[in-house]
């Protein structure tokens, strides 16, 4: 073999390392990270056109006690009291809900809160009815 096959080979064999260290070590995305006491704020708006408007949080099963989750009402800037909370068969896998009764045409802000002292990642999805 000639210098110049070696080094082709060679370089070829490196790049397959590297992109399987990359591909391998780079932790996949699983959710956003909420650093100790961190607390973030959605905004909900609710159709005029929903009759029986609810407001869904999930949160993944094995943080459900690690955020503090409240929906305020941006009118009366009041927290408003979950309807329902848990889990049935219609919960997304691995999560646990939070389900608020609201009102048609109103705006709403969940906020949600790392009630820990360390980093979490976890994915929080937030909707309505509608």
């Amino acid at each position: 073999m000639t210098l110049k096959s070696i080094l082709k080979a060679s370089s070829i064999i490196i790049v397959i390392l590297l992109f399987s260290l990359v591909f391998f070590l780079v932790p996949k995305y699983n959710g956003q990270k909420y650093s100790p006491n961190q607390e973030r704020e959605f905004k909900i708006k609710i159709s005029k056109d929903n009759n029986e408007a609810q407001v869904f949080i999930y949160v993944d099963k094995k943080h459900k006690n690690d955020f503090s989750v409240n929906l305020y009402d941006d009118q009366t800037q009041k927290v408003l009291k979950p309807y329902n909370i848990g889990e049935d068969r219609f919960t997304p896998k691995n999560k646990f809900y939070y389900v608020y009764t609201v009102e048609k045409g109103n705006t709403y802000t969940a906020k949600i809160k790392n009630k820990t002292d360390s980093i979490i990642t976890s994915s929080i999805i937030i909707e309505d009815n509608d």
